[in-house]
């Protein structure tokens, strides 16, 4: 069987390809039991412990829910085991077309190589915490937001569509992940991906709203008169156009949002303070009329090694969902493969068990339930 992957990822425009070309796995797949659906709603024994600590059912249910609620992921994930079957299929080999749901009948069936993947990533993720909190050691809560920024630019739709709780997780496993990992020496190929997407890279935009409605005849309003007004106000915020008074505009709401709080506002707000660059506004139509957003300021978050380290984890090495099975590691991977080796884990049989001897590049991982050892 060819190698595929569930967390690696190729998503950011302009990706320089760096995975080295991988052999064959030789294991045959049990196709009867690997179709069939996992249903989430069992409650114990624990999914997975990890060195002592526990994987609840109950977290593995939240944690299948949270990512089969995005239709944008469950779409790409499932396109690309299709397409996955399919090259196989050309080349001889059977490979069975893995989905997010199962079979079953119920909204908590899942199918089970999508289930132990998504395992994999709670056992690989609660190891590297464990490391770090061992070593007094935890990332900064720039290298959090950069990953989260790094998630955002890499699949914008599918990530806005995650839970708030989700997109949090993740991203402080991607900035803890970056935190074992050796620094690159060569941080041109991040450096292009920053900029492919440096509109994503900052932690904070404050804002100027000032709401405009002009009343109409009979208790109506004149959306005419409220979009002049309101375009004479954007101007004279921008500086485009004269003040039509003596005094500048100072009245409106004045507030500052982080990229997780703007996901919350209105998608045309989203859009306008995206393309503003600081110092400027625009006129958005309301019902009630117009509102004037300004752009105040936008703190960036400036490209340095640790950047690039973040940015290195989500766009080869982190929790991408897209591919399949099994897992494959790259070469900055070097030190999350070796924490998994040493670490020792139990998985619950219901999902299958840890494998730690598979053959370069696979990590050690949730090996399914039914699927014969790899060779």
């Amino acid at each position: 069987m060819r190698p595929v992957t569930i967390s690696r990822r190729s998503r950011f425009v302009g990706r320089r390809g760096r995975r080295a070309k991988t052999k064959a796995l030789t294991a045959a797949l049990a196709a009867a039991a690997l179709a069939g659906a996992l249903s989430s709603c069992s409650a114990s024994p624990p999914a997975a412990t990890v060195n002592g600590q526990v994987i609840t059912q109950g977290q593995l249910d939240q944690y299948l829910e949270a990512w089969s609620s995005s239709p944008a992921y469950v779409k790409a994930f499932q396109t690309a085991s299709e397409m996955a079957s399919q090259e196989a299929a050309a080349q001889g080999q059977q490979e069975p077309a893995f989905t997010v749901q199962g079979t079953g009948s119920g909204p908590g069936d899942y199918g089970l190589v999508w289930v132990t993947g998504r395992l994999t990533l709670l056992v690989s993720a609660s190891a590297v915490h464990q490391y770090l909190a061992g070593r007094g050691e935890a990332p900064s809560r720039l290298e959090v937001a950069t990953a989260w920024a790094s998630e955002d630019a890499a699949n914008p739709q599918m990530w806005q569509q995650l839970p708030a709780w989700l997109r949090s997780q993740v991203a402080e496993q991607d900035a803890e992940h970056a935190l074992i990992e050796p620094k690159l020496s060569d941080l041109s190929g991040d450096q292009a991906l920053y900029k492919a997407a440096s509109s994503a890279f900052w932690t904070q935009v404050c804002l100027r709203t000032v709401d405009v409605s002009v009343p109409g005849p009979g208790g109506s309003i004149d959306m005419a008169a409220s979009r002049k007004q309101a375009e004479e106000i954007a101007g004279e915020l921008s500086g485009t156009v004269p003040a039509t008074s003596a005094a500048p505009v100072t009245s409106g709401a004045l507030y500052c949002l982080t990229p997780e709080q703007l996901l919350g506002q209105p998608p045309a707000l989203r859009r306008q303070v995206g393309a503003l660059k600081p110092g400027k506004a625009a006129a958005l139509a309301e019902s009630f009329g117009y509102t004037v957003v300004q752009v105040r300021s936008r703190t960036g978050i400036p490209f340095n090694k640790k950047v690039a380290s973040d940015i290195e984890v989500v766009a080869s090495a982190s929790s991408s969902q897209t591919p399949v099975w099994p897992v494959v590691g790259v070469g900055t991977d070097a030190s999350l493969i070796k924490l998994l080796k040493t670490a020792t884990v139990q998985v619950n049989p219901l999902y299958g068990s840890w494998t730690k001897a598979l053959p370069s590049p696979y990590l050690p991982q949730v090996w399914p339930a039914g699927a014969a050892a790899p060779a």
